[in-house]
């Protein structure tokens, strides 16, 4: 988690990095160009890969059940398999919507599709929760029912058979 503030009128990004809280002059008296600077800086930073986080999660979730570490480890690895061992950081809301969309075209039923999600949010969650990462990429995305991940596969069947009728 990283904050800009002001120190004799220059910007300046404070961030955590292992536990250690360190600043670095963003060398700007612009709001607009900190901002930026900062963004970028701390993109430097975000050191945390998907696994990493997993495991960070893990050490720290020991009373859980062994079956629903499995299910996490299962839905985050092939989460990895998609969207690499990137920074956890630099997921972003699009990639979320895509992931949805992989899962669809995977014929995951809808009950499967949102249990996926669920994990993935719980485990970003934590990550931001405790300074790993510092992003929440599940803000504002609503993870869908299975009620309308039904109705969108529903859809979509009844779409490809109505196509097929047309031809």
């Amino acid at each position: 988690m990283a904050s800009t503030y002001q120190r004799n009128g220059i910007y300046w990004l404070a961030i955590v990095i292992n536990g250690k809280q360190k600043a670095f002059s963003l060398k700007t008296r612009d709001k607009i160009q900190a901002v930026k600077r900062g963004q970028k800086l701390e993109a430097e930073y975000e050191t945390v890969s998907v696994s990493q986080l997993l495991t960070l999660w893990l050490k720290q979730k020991q009373k859980l059940r062994p079956r629903t570490k499995a299910d996490m480890k299962t839905t985050v690895e092939a989460f990895i398999e998609w969207f690499g061992n990137k920074p956890a950081g630099s997921l972003k809301k699009r990639k979320l919507y895509k992931y949805l969309d992989l899962l669809e075209s995977k014929k995951y039923n809808p009950t499967s599709q949102s249990m996926f999600l669920r994990r993935l949010k719980i485990l970003f969650n934590w990550g931001y929760k405790n300074d790993s990462i510092s992003n929440q990429p599940f803000k504002g995305f609503d993870i869908p029912a299975w009620e309308m991940l039904l109705k969108r596969s529903w859809m979509t069947w009844v779409f490809t058979i109505s196509k097929g009728f047309i031809n």
